[in-house]
């Protein structure tokens, strides 16, 4: 939680492998990775937005668009844009990091799993509950027969799930 000496510390981290190893070095590149996640802890949503574009950028061009370090950091960038309040942006980030993530790692990855809940809560915050209800349904599914009942995301798919039923009046 001390996330301002952290910052500090990924910043002089990030400067001095970016000096030593270059700027396309996978540590570099995870690096900056880093540095969003503190940045986004702090609220610093604008700032994170610009550094998840340069890593998803970064990570494209030296690992692959299917290399899951890459799917990753479209994620990354999505959940960026849903907590700016820009959704339209975000869905297409999500269905992208969906469709990517179920091709590579196949459907029942934990990360193909939490991009359907990703997408779902951002079909949810745009007032699309019927394909958000879907969403959640597949994703609480999912989680209880490959993480278990009592896992953490499952139970967090019954409360989104309940919550998107509530919004219906159902």
């Amino acid at each position: 939680g001390k996330l301002s000496e952290a910052e500090v510390l990924y910043r002089e981290s990030l400067a001095s492998r970016q000096r030593v190893l270059g700027p396309d070095h996978l540590d570099c590149i995870s690096s900056v990775n880093n540095l969003a996640i503190c940045l986004a802890c702090q609220g610093k949503l604008s700032d994170v937005e610009v550094i998840f574009r340069e890593n998803l950028a970064s990570r494209q061009r030296v690992l692959g668009p299917d290399h899951p370090d890459s799917i990753s950091s479209v994620n990354n960038l999505a959940l960026c844009l849903r907590k700016q309040g820009k959704l339209s942006e975000a869905e297409v980030l999500f269905r992208e990091n969906l469709a990517s993530f179920q091709h590579v790692l196949g459907p029942d990855h934990p990360g193909s799993i939490s991009s359907v809940h990703n997408l779902a809560s951002c079909l949810d915050d745009q007032g699309k509950l019927s394909e958000a209800e879907v969403l959640y349904r597949e994703s609480l599914a999912s989680r209880q027969r490959v993480l278990g009942p009592d896992h953490p995301g499952s139970i967090n798919s019954i409360n989104d799930l309940a919550i998107c039923l509530r919004n219906q009046g159902t």
